[in-house]
């Protein structure tokens, strides 16, 4: 089978790598989501609400770009 052929039901990740941003401190939260996006081997980390709701997207250069800031 092609590539090209799949739907994207059959190569998304159904149990995706998330961050909860009703459960994070302000002051953690950069900590936190740079941990995830590390150790999930992604470059892009979908944030949620507490229903599971989409929210945004932060990124691997959204937290460099917050951890380095002086």
């Amino acid at each position: 089978m092609r590539m090209a052929d799949l739907t994207v039901a059959e190569v998304m990740d159904s149990d995706p790598v998330t961050i909860d941003v009703d459960t994070i401190s302000p002051q953690a939260g950069v900590h936190e989501a740079a941990r995830k996006i590390s150790h999930s081997g992604h470059n892009r980390l979908p944030m949620v609400d507490d229903e599971g709701h989409p929210v945004g997207v932060v990124t691997r250069v959204d937290t460099l770009a917050a951890l380095t800031r002086e």
